[in-house]
């Protein structure tokens, strides 16, 4: 390890230039205030194995060890400190391997920047030592390689005495991926969470050309998600805490503390019987709203910027709004209710009257309500607390009705569906029942934090301050707060669960007839915690820690069970095509399925292939006789194309006729043992959906009732990728940045002399395609989509390769297939370059946009019709 001694140091993360992809600008300034150890060189093999029970069979052991996933490069890292009698600097509740003995998921995974501890390095400590005499060309690159990792330290060292930073294999980093600001952070550990399913590789590779070995790149070619593994990528590993470490989080704010999910989405669902819930509450230390909805982007707390404080949230019955206030329980003053959509972005609507509190929601013959409060002042003094009132308001089509009053008195605990009940209890438990009486419960004692529960039975729980009521129920004394209370329709108590050892409760709430959710605080008053309260076994489980996380709601749909006689289907199995912790392509074909099974009665043309007909390719703009939808995979190879036709588009869409697959013969290079851009080899096998589907001969002697419906209701991580089923498949590309003048190619363009076995392997499984489709008549067209006109000065067909005289032979092999199939054509948008498709079309280099979509999708509608 070498020490460096970054303190009063900075680095510079990021680029201004705007040809460079989104995620690397802009250029953002990282100020450091500690030193910190980083390996001189990537861990080798040797090293690897001395640790791992799990590691391969080492064929050098100076070599970089590679093909491994970010979880083992977190596992290796633990190892290393417990090795030294440290403590480790990443917790996790589960780890999942897969049969090569990889990890491919850490459940629950905590990074703790305080501790002492090995760890990888950050992106910016990553770069500063990087920095120090970068030499791109100094470095094991495509150029010199011979497409294989060498011996670590074979090139010379930079300043730091640190070896590979650039080339041989990439290398892992801490952090998650999110998006720079111009700014300046100091201590910069990265995004705070990971939305956005990325890890970030730097340094480029031994297959990196290179123009493309900068600091300032992020990746490679395709996506890495923390479980993937590839050939390319290693690691190396620091050493030390960061102090008062600062996170960027999904808007860009800088947090110096993280509100971090505890409780993984399969957790839930074991818990739940159903990934459909949300979790909303105030994070206190900004008074803004967080939440987390646990069937979309379930292991990340999503954070709404506000210019108003925001207190009790709740969320609506069918989960897609929360109602908020501005003042808090037991507080004086007035304060303004409003409603917003529960996602980032949406915008409040407020409800026009001098004064709202406390909404709680309740339905009333098929009409979603809210009721509120015109004051939150304490209740003790009855003839005071009867000067103001309870309200009820309409909520339909994203306005309000006109607020008319139930009661005297603030109810600000609840009020039954049928008003024939409400509750309060910021003082004493004060309720009402339909006889118009005003009732004192609990003998008069102290009680807060008071809830109605809305399914019909009019329990109520409260938390006291260990009043001779409670004790006596109990049987024992208790600290304030240590205990929630729950009361039968008539205010007898029936049950009472004491809070986790060293913790009381605040802020509880129902869920549901067997769940209430509370905030937790500690012996110092702060409320550190959010969680279940189980009524059936009186557990306590964390869903969510922070600093300051008040007032939570809790929204769980009503479970979704397909009745025995309709579907035999195993629900824990049946369309669980996607889990927490798997990757962003994982997420985009369960959203794809999704799309297949919904309208695979309906769908006569199937568009297969990779980004490029995804952003292009649209089901829309066809004639009015083709219904259909865009399959496409990000990444993709041959391989993925033919797994989806064989086993499930061609078994199951009865009417398909046609059948678009993109030709991105500078791709072949990739074959099905690149584990990295294989999905269905490398993750699929993990994932219960496929592994049932594949069990069950992927339903091919018929259609198993309820697989839409357990497919629609299972767990999708991405909740962006949802565009996907609102056009059809089509990926939403928004800009454009264009051809590129000179285009960098980036990969070797020479590979067709060592890896011709890889580029035949995609040929054929173009043809078995072809041959299957043949057999009920369906037509397949091949169609090689537009590149930069620019790279005929490079002599490379596109991207990835290759020689322009090898594709000109490829293309015509491609060609020659209508000759043993006639069900085959080909379409040639990219004519060596010289199509007709302007800068203004263009997306980048190798990928038209949206606009596009209209021109490309009539000449493919064109040539699917002279079949």
């Amino acid at each position: 390890m070498i020490r460096i001694d970054a303190k009063g140091k900075n680095a510079f993360l990021g680029t201004d230039d705007e040809s460079a992809p989104a995620k690397e600008r802009p250029r953002m300034r990282v100020d450091f205030s500690y030193a910190y150890s980083i390996s001189e060189h990537e861990v080798t093999c040797g090293e690897y194995s001395s640790l791992m029970k799990t590691a391969g069979v080492c064929d050098d052991e100076m070599l970089p060890q590679t093909s491994i996933s970010y979880y083992d490069a977190v596992l290796y890292a633990n190892a290393r400190s417990k090795s030294e009698n440290l403590d480790t600097a990443y917790q996790y509740s589960k780890a999942v391997f897969d049969s090569a003995g990889n990890c491919i998921l850490l459940e629950n995974l905590i990074f703790n920047a305080d501790k002492e501890s090995y760890r990888l390095p950050t992106e910016a400590e990553w770069i500063y030592a990087a920095s120090a005499g970068w030499n791109a060309e100094n470095s094991w690159n495509a150029s010199n390689s011979d497409f294989k990792t060498h011996k670590v330290c074979s090139k010379p060292k930079n300043r730091f005495e640190l070896c590979d930073m650039a080339g041989n294999a990439m290398e892992f980093v801490n952090d998650w991926l999110g998006y720079f600001k111009d700014t300046t952070v100091t201590n910069y550990a990265g995004a705070v969470d990971g939305a956005w399913g990325e890890r970030i590789v730097k340094g480029g590779g031994y297959l990196s050309e290179l123009p493309n070995i900068n600091l300032f790149s992020r990746g490679y070619v395709y996506t890495v998600s923390s479980s993937k593994k590839s050939d390319y990528v290693g690691f190396r590993l620091a050493f030390g805490s960061i102090p008062n470490a600062v996170w960027l989080d999904f808007n860009g704010t800088a947090q110096t503390s993280r509100m971090q999910v505890v409780f993984s989405t399969s957790q839930m669902k074991s818990l739940m019987r159903t990934y459909r819930a949300k979790l909303a509450f105030r994070n206190d230390v900004s008074g803004n709203l967080a939440f987390v909805d646990y069937a979309n982007w379930g292991g990340s707390v999503f954070e709404i910027q506000d210019t108003m404080n925001v207190f009790h949230p709740e969320i609506s019955p069918d989960g897609r709004w929360v109602a908020f206030c501005t003042k808090s329980e037991g507080v004086k003053g007035t304060s303004s209710l409003y409603v917003r959509r529960l996602n980032i972005g949406s915008t409040a609507i407020k409800l026009d009257v001098e004064s709202a509190a406390i909404p709680r929601w309740i339905v009333q013959d098929g009409d979603t309500l809210i009721t509120f409060v015109d004051d939150t002042d304490l209740n003790n003094d009855l003839s005071s607390w009867k000067k103001h009132g309870t309200w009820v308001v309409s909520f339909q089509g994203e306005k309000f009705g006109k607020p008319r009053q139930l009661f005297e008195g603030s109810f600000n605990g609840g009020v039954a569906s049928d008003y024939s009940m409400a509750v309060s209890g910021a003082g004493i438990l004060r309720v009402y029942k339909d006889d118009d009486s005003y009732s004192e419960w609990y003998n008069g004692n102290q009680a807060c934090n008071v809830s109605l529960n809305k399914d019909g039975s009019k329990r109520v729980l409260f938390l006291d301050f260990s009043g001779k009521t409670g004790n006596a129920f109990v049987g024992e004394k208790y600290r304030t707060h240590e205990r929630i209370f729950f009361a039968d329709s008539t205010g007898k108590l029936i049950k009472s669960i004491k809070a986790p050892k060293g913790r009381t409760f605040d802020h509880t709430e129902w869920v549901n007839s067997d769940f209430a959710i509370a905030s937790l605080t500690n012996v110092n008053g702060a409320h550190g915690e959010i969680a279940l309260v189980n009524l059936v076994d009186s557990s306590t489980t964390t869903l969510i820690q922070g600093d300051e996380l008040w007032h939570p709601s809790m929204w769980v749909d009503k479970v979704f069970l397909l009745d025995s006689t309709v579907s035999k289907l195993d629900p824990d199995s049946a369309g669980a095509y996607y889990q927490e912790g798997f990757s962003m392509e994982a997420s985009m074909i369960r959203q794809k399925l999704e799309l297949f099974w919904t309208n695979k009665d309906s769908i006569n043309t199937v568009i297969l292939g990779s980004s490029r007909p995804s952003a292009a390719a649209d089901p829309y703009a066809f004639s009015k006789d083709i219904y259909a939808v865009n399959m496409s995979i990000i990444p993709n190879i041959l391989y993925e194309s033919r797994y989806e036709f064989e086993n499930y588009v061609f078994p199951h869409a009865k009417n398909l006729k046609y059948v678009v697959v993109s030709l991105d013969i500078d791709l072949w290079y990739l074959s099905e043992r690149e584990e990295l851009n294989n999905f269905f080899a490398m993750e699929a096998p993990y994932l219960p959906g496929y592994v049932y589907d594949a069990n069950h001969d992927f339903w091919k002697d018929g259609y198993p009732e309820g697989l839409t419906e357990y497919t629609l209701n299972s767990y999708n991580d991405e909740s962006d990728h949802k565009e996907y089923t609102r056009h059809r498949g089509m990926h939403n590309v928004p800009f454009y940045i264009g051809w590129e003048e000179d285009p960098v190619v980036d990969f070797d363009s020479t590979w067709l002399d060592y890896r011709a076995e890889d580029c035949n392997n995609n040929l054929e499984n173009l043809k078995a395609i072809v041959k299957l489709a043949a057999e009920k008549n369906v037509r397949v067209l091949g169609v090689i989509f537009p590149q930069s006109p620019a790279f005929k000065k490079t002599g490379s067909f596109g991207r990835y390769g290759i020689r322009r005289s090898q594709a000109d032979s490829l293309i015509q092999e491609i060609a020659d297939i209508s000759k043993t199939y006639k069900n085959f054509k080909i379409l040639d948008e990219n004519k060596m370059g010289n199509h007709d498709y302007p800068d203004s079309l263009a997306y980048n280099r190798d990928h038209l946009t949206n606009e596009a979509g209209p021109m490309i999708t009539a000449r493919i509608d064109s040539a699917l019709h002279s079949f």
